[in-house]
């Protein structure tokens, strides 16, 4: 093979090889992974899938079981969007994450608790009693704050660490006197006889679940997450007016539908409005939080102070 053959089989390779990478920069992007634990304001991804086939070319939503596989699976690049409350948040940027939340998903107004055995009416009445929760800082925070607008500590009853999945087995087995929770938990509790002594009624505003992407996702993907965050707001609005929705999340969340319907009633869920309301003015109403929770997670050693909150928030997605 003489050199001039051999010269043009090279540039034709190299033709190929750039034909490739053209090829390859047409290909539309896969969908974005979104993830999330069971909880019903997470749900407006799930059910915009099931009422609109076409979201699965934007959006693809997965369940974990718990918010530390949520986190380990965002952290790994397996996930590009999570659904997580905001002192989780906080702790992900404190443990070094570049995270970033363009939405807010939903207000718990008393769909988070803390549920006792019959006979026990009040927190202070823990006082010496055995209290399951779990090993996460919401949980700690809920349990911090029960505590301290009853005039208590944390030395005052005696914590038993769980997981999400053990919440209900673990006062159905009598190993504890009350439980911090949240639905669809909450809801299988009460059916057992357990009685509410906390919500987060009793917070109000302070636990708010967000939807946080990579800060490089951003500036990669924008168009993309402007169609998710299109797609998570037509959820909402279908969770709030369609009777077919709840017996969808029913079937997810092993409630009936009238169960779905009576969760909601301790949760708010931010339309596009909301949202506004709360990016505008550089996030001042968020940040505000934000700075509190933080405090609160500092103090029980949770994690380190100094969290960078005016990066933490970006409102451009929720604007039409």
């Amino acid at each position: 093979m003489d050199g001039r053959t051999l010269k043009k089989l090279g540039l034709l390779s190299l033709a190929i090889l750039f034909a490739g990478i053209a090829a390859c920069d047409d290909a539309p992007e896969r969908p974005l992974r979104f993830g999330s634990t069971l909880w019903p304001g997470y749900e407006p991804p799930f059910i915009i899938n099931d009422f609109n086939p076409e979201a699965a070319e934007t959006l693809t939503p997965i369940q974990f079981l718990s918010a530390t596989e949520v986190i380990q699976a965002f952290r790994n690049g397996s996930l590009d969007v999570v659904g997580l409350t905001l002192d989780e948040t906080i702790t992900l940027q404190a443990m070094g994450a570049d995270v970033t939340v363009i939405l807010i998903a939903d207000i718990s107004n008393g769909g988070d608790v803390i549920l006792a055995r019959p006979g026990i009416t009040s927190i202070k009445e823990l006082t010496g009693k055995k209290v399951a929760v779990e090993t996460t800082a919401l949980g700690a925070f809920i349990l911090t704050r029960a505590l301290e607008k009853n005039g208590m500590d944390s030395q005052e009853i005696l914590p038993v660490l769980t997981t999400s999945m053990r919440m209900v087995s673990t006062y159905t087995d009598g190993e504890v006197d009350a439980v911090v929770t949240y639905e669809p938990h909450r809801t299988k509790l009460l059916r057992l006889g357990a009685k509410e002594v906390f919500t987060s009624k009793d917070m109000p505003g302070e636990i708010i679940d967000v939807v946080v992407v990579d800060r490089t996702l951003i500036e990669k993907r924008p168009e993309d997450l402007k169609k998710f965050v299109d797609l998570w707001l037509e959820g909402v609005a279908i969770i709030n007016t369609s009777k077919q929705a709840d017996e969808l999340i029913a079937s997810r969340h092993q409630l009936s539908a009238e169960e779905v319907r009576s969760s909601y009633q301790g949760l708010i869920l931010p339309d596009r409005a909301a949202n506004k309301d709360f990016f505008k003015d550089d996030a001042v109403k968020i940040t505000a939080l934000t700075k509190r929770l933080e405090k609160v997670l500092s103090e029980n050693k949770l994690i380190q102070p100094d969290i960078k909150t005016d990066q933490l928030f970006d409102g451009q997605f929720v604007v039409e």
